[in-house]
């Protein structure tokens, strides 16, 4: 169940076929991104969650910051953000 919208989101109808050499998008390396499409409009805003690796060296470092920066001047000013952060000790 969905906790923000108290509903039972089903699975797409593909997932019925899921096997070893037959895997959706979101399971396989090469797409970091997903996208889903709503197909009735939203009654929230959007919500963006970022997860970061901050075990980087200075360059790598700034690089991240530079596309975060980026990444949150494209989003609307309505949305939810948030950042969940990670690293080693």
């Amino acid at each position: 169940i969905c906790p923000f919208f108290l509903i039972c989101n089903p699975f797409p109808l593909h997932y019925k076929d899921i096997s070893n050499t037959n895997l959706p998008a979101e399971l396989l390396p090469k797409y970091t991104t997903l996208e889903y499409m709503l197909s009735h409009p939203a009654h929230a805003p959007p919500v963006f969650l970022f997860v970061v690796n901050t075990c980087l060296d200075a360059d790598d470092l700034k690089a991240l910051h530079d596309t975060l920066v980026v990444s949150l001047s494209l989003i609307p000013p309505y949305a939810l953000v948030g950042l969940i952060t990670f690293s080693t000790m």
